[in-house]
């Protein structure tokens, strides 16, 4: 079980190093950027719109 927590975390490591050259080297934290505010927006839509739902159901 110790085995497995090391390997999990080396490749958790290993996962962070590449996500960091590929990052800095091809610009993707505007893709990343792009990607979260578009996944904001769709949240927030879904909030309003369980909102109204519970809003009509109470009323």
């Amino acid at each position: 079980m110790d085995c497995g927590r090391r390997n999990r975390t080396a490749f958790r490591i290993q996962i962070e190093k590449v996500h960091g050259v590929i990052s800095s080297k091809s610009g993707l934290s505007a893709l990343e950027e792009k990607h979260l505010a578009k996944r904001a927006r769709h949240s927030q839509e879904d909030d309003c719109y369980m909102f109204k739902r519970c809003l009509t159901r109470s009323g």
